[in-house]
């Protein structure tokens, strides 16, 4: 076990994947190759979704998240607002990482208030059966553009952790993020709030593409090391 452990260490697998353990937000999810390594920043994205919900005057609060990968966001987010009735749907476009989110719920069954309701869903972002839906969206989706951003990308993140969530080809990325911002404005009540992690380069592109949309308060939320992080949309 020793020799297959360095010899796994010296290849450059990360840590998290050697020992199928991602630390987030005080607690371990289980991960493996088929979704991202819990970071700190995407805490942040979860503390804001955390204070929204906890400030919802309502009986049922309706949130998705948009490529749950482990489930790290959304369940914190259902642990965390324990006293809070939640209908938490995660989605993403591969099966594998959905097993993953799974296994987490499972995990964590006992820290999740049993009036809350969780359910995944196969899916290329959102679904038409959700319009008006949902009084919170979050999201942590593919935000790397493969070509103009790869130089940046550390070698490790770029050889183990999956594509699927971190790149999208150049020349579709305006495309797939205002099909996004569409679907968003769909789905999200009046008033609704839709969170999102994103590219510090790219997210004043996002913003003002937000602009055609819907959305009140638009802006952007930068992280502890004041780098532009997150966008937030707030629903007229």
């Amino acid at each position: 076990k020793i020799n297959t452990f360095f010899s796994k260490v010296n290849k450059g697998i990360p840590l998290a994947y050697i020992t199928n353990l991602g630390h987030f937000y005080g607690r371990d999810f289980y991960i493996n190759e088929s979704v991202l390594i819990p970071r700190f920043e995407t805490e942040e994205l979860t503390v804001l979704a955390i204070e929204y919900v906890n400030n919802i005057e309502k009986d049922l609060i309706n949130v998705a998240e948009v490529g749950v990968g482990s489930g790290c966001i959304g369940l914190t987010l259902v642990a965390e607002c324990f006293h809070k009735n939640i209908n938490l749907i995660g989605h993403d476009i591969s099966e594998d990482a959905l097993d993953v989110a799974r296994t987490n719920l499972d995990k964590l069954q006992f820290c999740l208030p049993k009036k809350s309701i969780v359910n995944f869903s196969l899916s290329d972002r959102l679904s038409e059966s959700e319009l008006g839906c949902h009084d919170l969206i979050v999201s942590n989706p593919p935000y790397i553009k493969t070509k103009q951003d790869m130089e940046s990308v550390h070698q490790q993140v770029k050889s183990f952790e999956p594509d699927l969530a971190l790149f999208i080809e150049d020349d579709k990325y305006d495309d797939w993020f205002n099909t996004f911002f569409s679907q968003v404005e769909s789905c999200l009540r009046s008033d609704g709030l839709f969170l999102m992690e994103g590219h510090e380069n790219h997210l004043n592109d996002l913003k003002k593409m937000a602009s055609g949309f819907s959305f009140k308060e638009i802006k952007i939320i930068k992280d502890l090391s004041q780098r532009d992080r997150i966008l937030s949309l707030k629903k007229i």
